[in-house]
């Protein structure tokens, strides 16, 4: 899912405008959470699916004091690292 989508589905447009928003309260969580330097990891997948092979080229690291939320695209079975 890529927050930047251009779709002109109204419903879909609402699911990633609703993604877009639980991400960045994810992140604002997460900020209030984490010292500087730490990190949270999160695997993204459906429940059942925790042993099936990742998907390593689309693992990726969000710097929370630099976040462009139009640049992030979250997939299934990926690792993110999410650094403060």
């Amino acid at each position: 899912m890529s927050f930047d989508a251009d779709n002109k589905d109204l419903y879909l447009r609402q699911s990633y405008k609703e993604a877009k928003e639980s991400f960045l309260a994810l992140c604002d969580l997460l900020n209030g959470y984490l010292e500087e330097g730490d990190y949270c990891e999160l695997y993204t997948c459906w429940v059942g699916q925790e042993e099936e092979e990742r998907n390593y080229d689309f693992d990726q690291t969000i710097n929370l004091n630099n976040i462009d939320i139009n640049n992030i695209s979250i997939f299934e079975k990926t690792l993110l690292v999410i650094r403060r």
